[in-house]
């Protein structure tokens, strides 16, 4: 997957703003449903900071992967693009 992040100038609003995008080249519409499901999913349970925005491109390794594989990838790239809140504890739901 490729995750693009942007810092919002305002900061208004209570969480961050996520964007799924899966292209053809994904697969066909149930295939490309499923990945951005999935994402959606992952995305749901991660904490991130409320000032940033995000979009998720999937790839056709987003249908096939395991989910823990799926998890670990966009946790390691959000950790890179420095987008998750630290004050939160991954226990703790954020």
């Amino acid at each position: 997957m490729i995750v693009h992040a942007a810092e919002r100038a305002d900061g208004d609003g209570d969480r961050a703003r996520v964007a799924v995008i899966a292209s053809r080249r994904v697969g066909g519409a149930v295939q490309r449903n499923r990945a951005k499901r999935r994402l959606r999913e992952l995305v749901r349970h991660l904490p991130l900071r409320r000032e940033v925005d995000l979009v998720l491109v999937a790839r056709r390794r987003c249908v096939d992967a395991s989910f823990g594989e799926l998890g670990a990838e966009l946790e390691e790239l959000c950790t890179a693009l420095d987008v998750l809140d630290t004050s939160v504890s991954a226990e703790g739901g954020g």
